[in-house]
């Protein structure tokens, strides 16, 4: 009828978050195999980095990523979802302030709703914040109401993980979740090597076990 139409991709899979949550889930037969679920997650973690690192280099931070936000597709594929509130960061303008993106994972920074002072390490609170649900299967903020929630993103003290996180990987999540951008990982790709350290450093243990 001369009308625009908008083709999707139409993804075939589940939720990150289902599967983080649901250990019997038959989806794991096919993204984990003979892997145990940790590595599994942290392979996934690495993906989305990769994708989001995609993002950055042109300009776009996604301000939204949390295990919800993420599709693990039939074969164990990847896809970054729900970039609605992305930003480009060249085209941030001075305007009211919006809080946006989703209370139990924000960065501090974004709690002030100034879109200015979000970049590429608000992106990787929100990884920190997702690795932080791998380990602890719940958020980083949780509160009795939403201004509880709020009051801790703001303060963002460091979370205690559970002792059976190994040092390594406890270390640099904690890093990835520092209230000061400054001393974060500075870049999506930092994290994502960090992760795939560990990732070796634990096949090395094994091996000498």
């Amino acid at each position: 009828q001369g009308q625009p139409a908008l083709v999707m991709k139409r993804i075939e899979g589940l939720s990150w978050r289902e599967l983080l949550h649901d250990e019997a889930h038959p989806a794991w037969k096919r993204v984990a195999g003979a892997r145990d679920r940790l590595e599994a997650h942290l392979e996934i973690l690495i993906q989305v980095c990769n994708a989001i690192a995609h993002a950055h280099l042109r300009g776009v931070i996604h301000r939204d990523l949390k295990p919800a936000n993420v599709m693990v597709g039939e074969l164990g594929e990847v896809y970054v979802a729900d970039w609605g509130v992305a930003i480009q960061k060249a085209l941030v303008r001075p305007g009211p302030p919006r809080l946006v993106g989703t209370p139990a994972y924000l960065a501090p920074e974004m709690v002030t709703g100034d879109a200015a002072m979000t970049d590429e390490r608000t992106d990787v609170y929100l990884l920190g914040a997702t690795l932080y649900e791998v380990l602890t299967h719940h958020p980083v903020h949780l509160g009795v109401g939403l201004k509880e929630v709020l009051e801790k993103a703001w303060r963002a003290v460091p979370p205690v993980l559970p002792k059976e996180v190994p040092a390594e990987l406890g270390q640099l999540c904690l890093k990835a979740l520092a209230a000061n951008p400054a001393a974060r990982f500075q870049s999506v790709l930092e994290l994502r090597d960090a992760l795939q350290t560990f990732l070796e450093h634990r096949g090395s243990a094994r091996l000498a076990a």
